[in-house]
C-alpha cells in the first residue's frame, strides 16, 4: 500500500507586530491618485535611478528623514529638484495620506535593497564623510519583517548622521525616534543579543525615572529658568498657587505640588520664569 503523501511543513507564523498608527493625513486620501500621477510623470524621479549612486543615495536620504522626522537636515538638505527634491516632498505626501509609498517607489526601493544586501550596513547608511547617506528608516520601514533592517536603522539613529530625538515625537512611527521602542519592536522581530537587552533595560529603567510625578528624580530635573508650563509637565500637574503678586512689573506667583503621603515641593516663578524652588520628605 502506498505510503499517504506526507504534508508539507507549516508556513512560520508571521510576527506579532502592533498595527500602523492611522496615517496623519488619512482624511485627504483621496489626493492620492493625483500626488501619484505626479510622481511618475516627474523626469528628475524617472532619472534618479539611472544616475550616480551618490545621487540616488542622497534622494533616498531625502525621502528616509521626511518619514523619520518630517524635515530636512545636513547633507539631505542640499537636495535639488533637478535631484528629485520635489519627487521626495510628493512621496511624503503620498505617505502622509494613505500610509504606504507608490507600488513604483517601493518595487525599485526593493530593487536597491537587495542589490546592496551584501554590503557594510546592508548598503543603507555609511559612516564615511566622502560618501555620508543615511536611508536605514526608509529601509526598515519597506523591509519591516527583516530585524536585519531595523538594528541597521538602530545603528544609524545611535551613532550616524540623524539620531534620536530624545522622545520628541514628531512621526507617527515611534519605533523611528525612540531607541526603546525600536528595541521593543525589534525584540517581537528576534531575540535580541546580550548587548540588546542590557540597552533595552536601561532604557526602560530610564524611562520610569522619567515619568511624570512629584519625585526627587524630578525635582532635581527642574532648573532655574523653566517656565511654569514646564515644571508643571514634568510634574504631572498644575500644582495649587499658594500666592500671587505684582510689583513694579515683575508678577511673582507660588506653587505647591503634593507628594506621596507628606512629601511636598514648591516653586517661585516671576514673569513665567523660576526662581527658587525647595522640597520636602522627596
Amino acid at each position: 500500500m502506498a505510503a499517504a503523501p506526507s504534508s508539507p511543513p507549516p508556513s512560520p507564523a508571521l510576527p506579532r507586530l502592533p498595527p500602523d498608527p492611522p496615517p496623519a493625513a488619512a482624511k485627504l486620501a483621496h489626493e492620492a491618485p493625483d500626488l501619484e500621477q505626479k510622481i511618475l510623470a516627474d523626469q528628475a524621479y524617472e532619472g534618479i535611478w539611472s544616475r550616480p549612486r551618490a545621487e540616488r543615495d542622497l534622494f533616498l536620504t531625502a525621502v528616509s528623514q521626511l518619514l523619520a522626522d518630517s524635515f530636512l537636515v545636513g547633507g539631505a538638505k542640499k537636495i535639488t529638484d533637478a535631484g528629485g527634491k520635489q519627487a521626495a516632498i510628493w512621496l511624503h505626501l503620498y505617505e502622509l495620506r494613505v500610509g504606504e509609498y507608490p507600488k513604483d517607489f517601493t518595487q525599485r526601493v526593493e530593487e536597491v535593497l537587495a542589490a546592496t544586501k551584501s554590503e557594510r550596513r546592508l548598503g543603507t547608511w555609511s559612516e564615511s564623510p566622502e560618501r555620508a547617506h543615511d536611508y536605514s528608516v526608509l529601509a526598515a520601514r519597506i523591509r519591516r519583517l527583516d530585524p536585519e533592517y531595523l538594528r541597521e536603522m538602530i545603528a544609524a539613529r545611535s551613532t550616524g548622521w540623524f539620531r534620536w530625538l530624545d522622545g520628541e515625537h514628531l512621526g507617527r512611527f515611534d519605533y523611528f525616534w525612540s531607541e526603546r521602542a525600536a528595541l521593543d519592536r525589534l525584540a517581537l522581530l528576534s531575540p535580541l543579543t546580550d548587548e540588546e537587552a542590557a540597552r533595552l533595560g536601561v532604557l526602560r529603567k530610564q524611562e520610569v525615572e522619567r515619568a511624570p510625578g512629584v519625585t526627587m528624580a524630578n525635582y532635581k530635573r527642574i532648573e532655574t529658568g523653566m517656565s511654569y508650563a514646564a515644571v508643571a509637565k514634568l510634574l504631572g500637574s498644575p500644582g495649587e498657587e499658594l500666592s500671587s503678586s505684582e510689583m513694579a512689573g515683575i508678577k511673582t506667583v507660588m506653587f505647591v505640588w503634593k507628594g506621596s503621603g507628606v512629601s511636598n515641593m514648591n516653586a517661585m516663578f516671576q514673569n513665567d520664569k523660576l526662581v527658587s524652588k525647595a522640597q520636602f520628605g522627596l
